[in-house]
């Protein structure tokens, strides 16, 4: 039903599609190449869709977009409300698996899934949704590393978690800059204008724990995002009722005079690239600024602006990890840290040996204890904030544990 009551909308989820997930996995767990993993999880596997990707002991490497995938009437989009009067917008099948984004022994050598758009739309028309929150960015900084260094090593991989570069940075920073310096060089004397170029202009676009330009980039994005996307405010309000993912963004970028650069709420005014992107910058600037200080004398070193803030499920301080300085943010390959937007980001991280008998290296920001009395309750927070990994035991039975790897023993009875 809509917001007034006065309309009633059918909808189907794929969701709410019988299916028979648990048993695919099942299957899954006992497949012994990579293609059997594949077909047991398309046999069973229905919803919601996710990119599997697998390797075996042989070699091969795979990946699938493993799911049910709609086909609706007249090339439709599930963005799309139609009339439900009629057969004629139903649902008439769904893509069979030779038809899903997937590839089996790549020739170049790698895969990568990072909860990026599993293909390019404009490259196949299957619509896979339109959530922005599944951005490019990660998965564009893992194919530039792996692409970078055909000698990958269990160390390098541990080393990537951590990895503080960022195409999003490159991408949409220098952006930025170019548009301030190109103001500059009209006339615009704006003093805050002046001060974040050099505050951004100054910043390599890692992200560091004591570069002092990621606050000033991230803040820059969030106000653009809110100026750019004036079509999409309602009346009455003051915010975008949606907003279109970064990589909009980044196509915009390479078009200075397009249409959506320009502020309707201006009218007397013409807006292009150069002057929103240097207003967003100013509105970041003076925002930053009020937030955290002069930067000449306060420096927005960003592991004490956006720290890492690993939090309990109850969101109690008492028993959550203390703010932590670490390398990594949003569109690196370690999100996990605070922001004015959100607090999320990667928590378990792993590498693997495939060999007869795997070897295993992981860690997460807690603890082997839930017990926040506990001194095993934060002991590999430390780890995980360093990037470091610990070996992990895979015994089948208790007495496959070595004596030092075993501190106390529970004995539960009836």
């Amino acid at each position: 039903m809509n917001k007034q009551g006065r309309e009633w909308l059918s909808m189907r989820w794929t969701v709410l599609e019988a299916g028979n997930e648990l048993l695919g996995f099942y299957n899954g767990m006992h497949a012994t190449t990579a293609e059997a993993f594949l077909d047991s999880l398309a046999a069973y596997y229905r919803a919601p869709a996710q990119n599997m990707i697998v390797a075996d002991t042989a070699g091969t490497i795979a990946i699938r977009s493993t799911g049910l995938h709609p086909i609706r009437a007249r090339r439709g989009r599930g963005t799309e409300i139609l009339e439900g009067n009629t057969r004629a917008n139903d649902w008439i099948g769904f893509r069979s698996v030779a038809q899903y984004p997937q590839s089996v022994r790549p020739a170049q050598g790698y895969l990568a899934s990072a909860n990026q758009e599993p293909i390019d739309p404009q490259l196949d028309s299957l619509y896979l949704g339109t959530d922005p929150h599944y951005e490019i960015w990660r998965a564009l900084q893992i194919n530039r590393l792996l692409r970078a260094d055909s000698s990958m090593t269990p160390d390098k991989m541990r080393q990537f978690h951590t990895n503080p570069g960022s195409v999003r940075a490159d991408r949409l920073a220098p952006a930025f800059v170019a548009a301030a310096t190109a103001r500059v060089a009209k006339g615009d004397t704006s003093r805050a204008l002046a001060s974040a170029l050099t505050v951004l202009g100054a910043w390599d676009r890692r992200y560091t724990r004591d570069n002092t330009g990621a606050r000033l980039f991230e803040n820059a994005v969030g106000q653009l995002s809110g100026l750019l996307w004036d079509e999409f405010i309602p009346k009455g309000k003051e915010a975008p009722e949606v907003r279109p993912s970064e990589s909009r963004l980044l196509q915009l970028v390479a078009d200075s005079t397009s249409r959506w650069w320009d502020d309707r709420r201006t009218a007397a005014v013409v807006e292009d690239r150069d002057a929103l992107m240097s207003r967003a910058l100013v509105a970041a600037y003076e925002a930053t600024a009020k937030q955290f200080g002069d930067p000449a004398s306060t420096p927005w070193t960003w592991g004490t602006v956006s720290p890492a803030q690993p939090r309990h499920v109850l969101r109690l301080p008492g028993f959550s990890a203390p703010p932590t300085p670490i390398d990594g943010g949003r569109g690196t390959l370690n999100p996990s840290v605070g922001s004015q937007y959100a607090n999320f980001g990667a928590s378990w991280r792993m590498v693997v040996e495939l060999d007869a008998q795997p070897r295993i290296r992981a860690v997460y920001p807690g603890g082997q204890s839930g017990n926040p009395a506990s001194p095993r309750y934060l002991d590999r927070f430390a780890m995980w904030t360093n990037g470091q990994l610990d070996s992990v035991r895979t015994p089948r039975t208790a007495a496959d544990l070595s004596a030092r790897d075993t501190r106390a023993t529970l004995t539960l009875t009836r």
